[in-house]
C-alpha cells in the first residue's frame, strides 16, 4: 500500500531531480532554481540538488587573498550572479572559476566579472548562460525581490571556453509586475529570472550575514536603534543611503517579527 502510494506520488510530481551541483569554497550559493539557499558564517555549504533540466543558480564569489604587501589578507567579493544550465538526470557537476587566481589583483579584476565553468561527473564542460549583477552587494534577493528595482544587470552567454558580452536594458523599475525581473538583450533572447519564496528563517539568516559585513561602528549604531524598535511596525523599506550593511540591517530586522527580532538581538549582543 505505501509503496504503491509513494509510486502515485512520484507519477504526478512535476520535479525530477538530477544529480548535485558542487562548488568551491571561494564561492557560496545564494539561490536555486528559486529557492533561497541558506548561508552560515561559521560553515561553508558546498553541494546543492538540481533538477532534471534547466537550472538557474544564483552564486557570488568572495575569497580571502594574502595581501601584496604584508601578511595579513584582505576579502574580496564579487556582486551576485546567476548562471543557467541544463542539468542530466543522474549526473553530477562542479563549478570552478574559469581564470586561474594566484594574487590580489588578479582576485580583484575577476570578482569585477566573475566567470564559471561547469563540467559533469565525465569531465564534459556544459553550456552556461551567465547574469551579472551591477549591484554590490548580497541584494540578488533584493534586486529579485523588487527592493531594488533600478538595478542594472549585464547578460553573458557563456558556451564552452567562449565568452560574447551582451548589451541589456535596465531592469523595468515600477511599471515592472511585483515578484518578476526580466532583463532584455539585445538581440538575445529575454532572460526572465523568478523571485525567491519567502522562508520561514529568511530575515534572520540575512540579519546574521549582514552582521558579519558590518564593522564595529556601524553594529554598536545598529543595536541603539534597533534597541528602540523590537515591536516597531514600520514596514521595511530599502535605503539608498552610503552605509549598505546597517542599510541591509534595518531592512531584514524590520521585516522580521518580534521573536526573531529579540532572538537576533540577544545573539547580535553578545557578536558586537
Amino acid at each position: 500500500m505505501k509503496k504503491a502510494l509513494a509510486t502515485a506520488i512520484l507519477a504526478i510530481s512535476p520535479i525530477t531531480f538530477a544529480g548535485t551541483l558542487t562548488i568551491p569554497q571561494e564561492f557560496e550559493f545564494i539561490a536555486i532554481n528559486g529557492k533561497t539557499v541558506s548561508s552560515s558564517m561559521f560553515s561553508h555549504n558546498d553541494e546543492e540538488k538540481l533538477v532534471d533540466g534547466e537550472n538557474k543558480v544564483a552564486l557570488q564569489y568572495k575569497d580571502l587573498i594574502r595581501e601584496e604587501i604584508g601578511d595579513g589578507h584582505v576579502k574580496v567579493s564579487s556582486a551576485p550572479f546567476v548562471i543557467t544550465f541544463d542539468a542530466d538526470a543522474d549526473l553530477d557537476y562542479k563549478l570552478k572559476s574559469a581564470a586561474k587566481l594566484t594574487d590580489q589583483a588578479e582576485a580583484e579584476a575577476y570578482a569585477v566579472k566573475p566567470m564559471v565553468v561547469v563540467k559533469d561527473e565525465n569531465g564534459k564542460q556544459v553550456s552556461l548562460e551567465v547574469v551579472h549583477t551591477a549591484s554590490h552587494d548580497r541584494g540578488i534577493f533584493n534586486q529579485l525581490m523588487g527592493v531594488y528595482p533600478t538595478a542594472q544587470q549585464e547578460s553573458v552567454a557563456a558556451t564552452g571556453g567562449a565568452q560574447v558580452a551582451q548589451a541589456v536594458s535596465p531592469m523595468a523599475a515600477a511599471t515592472a509586475p511585483a515578484g518578476t525581473v526580466a532583463v532584455a538583450a539585445a538581440a538575445a533572447p529575454t532572460v526572465v529570472v523568478a523571485p525567491a519564496p519567502t522562508v520561514a528563517n529568511q530575515p534572520h539568516s540575512m540579519l546574521q550575514y549582514w552582521w558579519s559585513e558590518a564593522d564595529a561602528a556601524t553594529r554598536a549604531g545598529f543595536t541603539s536603534w534597533a534597541v528602540q524598535h523590537l515591536v516597531s511596525t514600520d514596514a521595511p523599506k530599502a535605503s539608498n543611503g552610503d552605509n549598505q550593511a546597517e542599510n541591509m540591517l534595518r531592512y531584514w530586522f524590520l521585516k522580521a517579527d518580534e521573536s526573531t527580532r529579540k532572538t537576533f538581538m540577544s545573539w547580535a549582543i553578545q557578536n558586537l
